[in-house]
């Protein structure tokens, strides 16, 4: 874990040298987000659990938790604000996502594969994933809510006032503008045309373990 914390701030230093201030919130805050992608692995199906750091399905969240809890501790104003940002620009450059800091990710989420991922200013359910090139944007000043286990598959699109429930899949290119659908819903597009179909709840994507309910 120490190396790991020292090869971060060589990393950061692509943006100029750590002043002594910025290393010491670094420090302070590291553990907590260690801690916080731990227990999002400790949650998941053990063939999707990463152990090593360095694999980009943990590094994105890691970062993503670290960018966060410095962006809200803010104990030293500015200082803050710029690792937050630093951490930020690092996670879209090696990871190849925009996952911005002031973004509320819900407390358990995975990113399967991040390149060319953008997840905007939604409201995110718990148990939340998303595989390479998805888009959560805005439309009309309105961002889209999505349940708990909801599942975005590939370059798949879901922007403005759109309500995802809970236990649903949008399956791989679909694109959902100011759509409404239905928990348990499995959503694709056929023949250029939107497709809607109940699962009842039997659809399981194997991410996160189904032992951890909608109530948890």
């Amino acid at each position: 874990m120490k190396n790991y914390l020292v090869l971060l701030k060589q990393q950061l230093s692509i943006f100029g040298p750590l002043r002594r201030v910025e290393k010491r919130i670094l420090e302070d805050s590291f553990d907590i987000a260690i801690k916080k992608s731990d227990h999002t692995q400790s949650l998941m199906h053990s063939k999707h659990q990463h152990l090593g750091y360095f694999h980009t399905c943990r590094s994105v969240i890691f970062l993503y938790h670290l960018s966060r809890t410095i962006y809200l501790s803010d104990t030293n104003g500015e200082e803050n604000f710029a690792l937050a940002e630093k951490l930020f620009l690092l996670n879209r450059f090696f990871n190849s996502i925009d996952l911005f800091y002031k973004i509320n990710m819900p407390d358990f989420f995975f990113i399967n594969h991040s390149l060319g991922t953008v997840l905007s200013q939604a409201k995110y359910g718990n148990f939340f994933t998303v595989h390479q090139g998805v888009t959560v944007g805005v439309q009309n000043g309105f961002y889209p809510v999505f349940g708990e286990r909801v599942v975005l598959f590939p370059n798949s699109v879901v922007v403005g006032n759109s309500v995802i429930g809970d236990n649903s899949v949008i399956g791989a290119g679909t694109v959902l503008v100011n759509k409404e659908i239905p928990r348990n819903s499995i959503v694709f597009t056929k023949n250029g045309a939107l497709e809607i179909k109940d699962h009842n709840g039997l659809y399981d994507p194997g991410f996160f373990r189904s032992d951890f309910g909608l109530d948890m």
